[in-house]
């Protein structure tokens, strides 16, 4: 039942998820060109960043796995929160575009920089065990609801909708949105953590 929702929503809206596909992986793109382009005191910051990543990654225990969790819950709150405020003013649909565009930059940012700091081989093993699976579940999440912030965007301009309804269905979403993320960045932390653990040898 889900699934033919889902693929239903794909294919009615096919266009959208092209374009907002496409602001996501160039997001990506100009983030491998910024990092590419980093002076060696700067890089220096960015490998500094990442051993200190790992080592919190490679040393959780209890005492400190809530705050790194909550940590991740927050940060990927964060980017819902300001589509749904977004489309909540109507008047800012543009910047939704922009937000997906902000993801896929600081996503390939991080990719980019693991690479950078490790090199090829050792930087993409690091950036699928951490980055890859946390952003699994995350990364479709952003981009259908950023859809839906549009298309809700395009309704109020209508004057034939009920409003009322329309910002209810709106919370709904947003609601589930937040829930699923945040369900997502536990099972996603234990699993990083788990391999990180493994191939923390290589590093």
């Amino acid at each position: 039942m889900l699934k033919k929702i889902i693929l239903n929503h794909i294919k009615k809206y096919r266009n959208l998820y092209m374009a907002m596909s496409t602001i996501f992986v160039l997001g990506i793109c100009l983030s491998v060109g910024i990092i590419n382009r980093l002076d060696e005191e700067k890089s220096e910051v960015v490998q500094k960043y990442f051993f200190e990543y790992k080592n919190n990654f490679a040393n959780l225990n209890i005492s400190n796995i809530k705050n790194l969790l909550l940590n991740g819950i927050f940060n990927k709150s964060r980017v819902i929160c300001i589509l749904f405020v977004l489309a909540c003013t109507v008047i800012f649909e543009k910047l939704i575009y922009f937000c997906v565009l902000y993801k896929g930059f600081s996503i390939g940012y991080s990719i980019s920089a693991s690479i950078k700091v490790y090199g090829v081989r050792k930087g993409i093993l690091f950036a699928v065990t951490t980055l890859g699976i946390q952003n699994i579940i995350y990364i479709p999440c952003i981009i259908f609801f950023s859809i839906y912030c549009i298309n809700f965007c395009k309704k109020m301009k209508n004057n034939n909708v009920d409003i009322k309804r329309c910002f209810l269905k709106l919370f709904v979403v947003f609601c589930i949105i937040i829930l699923i993320s945040a369900i997502s960045s536990s099972l996603e932390m234990f699993f990083s953590y788990k391999i990180l653990k493994k191939i923390q040898i290589f590093y």
